[in-house]
């Protein structure tokens, strides 16, 4: 009699391997934004965990592995590992028992770690644009990479006195942005110096990647080349209607609203009145909000000043021309002059004609056949019409 202990064994050890859920997969990658959990399960009666033969490498280097056994049953071994840190990984294992009895080797799929995903980078004329104004050219630039890169989406919004928020991502982004495997970049120089384009302009971008991230950027950004526009309010149109109109008296305050993409610099407004050619002294009038660095954005998403300008000030009759200038922070001087359609002339005229003479009708009684009547009409303003009746 002996101790001696004989195995026979002729079965070949089998293995299942199962990870955590990857966020994506795709093209045989599969992609992790946090660690990799595996769980290897060996069926073998005659297990032992050093003839496991488990390689791995990252982004086509060796690497190590830890891996963790329980032993479930006689026949279920079960091991566990975890794998942390950005990079593309590949793990193979062999095992062959102590009979000899090979498993079939097991190479799975790549998996990648992808933790990290860069903001996109917005530029204008190659620098950081984000909250300046622009008065000449703006080259708008758009970048972002990721090795894992998936999509992106880009909208582009402009505020106007006219119109708030609205897309012009297709005017201006026109053609969209180039992308590879590994991101995109494009530049756009289609801000044309045109009056139409000043405006507060919002760009927004986002990109995602394989591994379920997302990241975006948003910048404002303002094109002031030509300053301000002005809208004044109905009475005041009423009265520069066809060159100018002709009234007794003013009967409501004049209202101008300045609306300009940038703050107004502080003390550089102008509102200036003639008279007949003369500057009227001590014009009366109101300014909302007050001009000064602190000062928000109105209800248009522009600066917008409101000038009330008081009715007292063309009190005397005479020929009333209005001029409204301003600076803002840009460097531009708008003027309400550089307008045609917003050039301000009336007339206040509260006298009536004067019939200053006539002569050839001082007799009461005229002998003759024909007389010649002679008269001289006047008025300051100007005569709409004479009517003569006999």
């Amino acid at each position: 009699s002996d101790t001696k202990r004989v195995v026979v064994d002729n079965i070949s050890p089998t293995m299942t391997v199962s990870y955590n859920q990857a966020v994506s997969s795709e093209s045989g990658i599969h992609y992790y934004d946090d660690v990799i959990i595996g769980t290897i399960v060996v069926n073998e009666a005659n297990f032992y965990e050093e003839d496991v033969v488990i390689g791995v490498t990252k982004d086509g280097v060796a690497d190590s592995l830890q891996v963790s056994w329980i032993h479930n049953s006689t026949d279920v071994h079960t091991g566990t590992f975890r794998i942390s840190g950005d990079g593309e990984y590949v793990i193979r294992m062999n095992y062959k028992d102590k009979s000899q009895n090979a498993m079939q080797e097991y190479v799975p799929d790549k998996m990648r770690i992808d933790t990290v995903l860069e903001k996109p980078i917005i530029t204008i004329n190659g620098k950081d644009g984000d909250g300046k104004a622009y008065k000449d050219k703006a080259v708008l630039g758009i970048s972002f990479t990721d090795t894992n890169f998936e999509t992106y989406r880009a909208v582009l919004s402009v505020t106007s006195y006219a119109d708030k928020d609205m897309d012009v991502t297709d005017k201006f982004l026109a053609g969209g942005i180039p992308v590879g495997e590994n991101g995109g970049s494009a530049s756009f120089d289609n801000f044309a110096i045109e009056r139409k384009n000043d405006g507060i302009y919002r760009l927004w971008v986002e990109v995602t990647d394989k591994a379920g991230h997302v990241a975006e950027e948003t910048i404002m950004f303002t094109l002031n080349r030509y300053g301000s526009v002005y809208e004044y309010n109905d009475y005041l149109m009423g009265l520069i209607a066809d060159g100018g109109a002709y009234v007794q008296e003013l009967e409501e305050d004049l209202v101008i609203t300045e609306y300009n993409a940038d703050r107004l610099v502080e003390n550089s407004l102008r509102i200036e009145v003639s008279k007949d050619g003369k500057p009227v002294e001590n014009l009366e009038y109101s300014v909302t909000p007050e001009m000064n660095s602190r000062v928000e954005t109105g209800s248009s998403g522009w600066y917008q000043y409101s000038y009330t300008i008081k009715k007292e000030n063309f009190a005397g009759d005479g020929v009333y021309k209005l001029a409204v200038s301003s600076q803002d922070a840009t460097g531009n001087t708008p003027e309400t002059a550089a307008f045609e359609d917003k050039n301000v002339k009336f007339y206040v005229d509260s006298t009536a004609p004067e019939i200053n003479s006539i002569t050839g009708l001082e007799k009461r009684v005229i002998n003759a056949t024909d007389v010649l009547v002679k008269y001289s009409v006047y008025d300051t303003m100007g005569l709409e019409s004479v009517t003569v009746y006999v």
